[in-house]
């Protein structure tokens, strides 16, 4: 049975009905709210991954860089040992030196 327009019945229907929308608007609510605080905490945590791994890279280059200009003095501390070491390459090397 429907209640008649304007009852009692029918304005504690209404008012039921609303409570039920306002109350499932604010669950829709509370869980966009909860997805998008999980999604922020997720994008947090990907950006400190990321963090971390600019700064080891960043570290990496530079160890690199050092060892490789450690390798290019060893190389030519070497050659320069080498060439001192054959007398005619000595010579040579002593010429150019007066020439240069």
């Amino acid at each position: 049975m429907v209640p008649a327009e304007g009852s009692l019945a029918a304005l504690r229907a209404a008012t039921a009905a609303y409570e039920e929308r306002r109350a499932a608007d604010e669950a829709a609510a509370l869980a966009r709210a909860e997805a998008e605080r999980a999604a922020a905490s997720e994008l947090n945590e990907a950006a400190r991954a990321l963090s971390d791994f600019e700064q080891e890279l960043t570290q990496a280059r530079e160890e690199f860089t050092l060892r490789a200009a450690a390798c290019d003095t060893l190389q030519l501390d070497l050659c320069r040992g080498v060439l001192t070491r054959v007398p005619w390459l000595a010579a040579v090397m002593s010429a150019e030196q007066v020439l240069a």
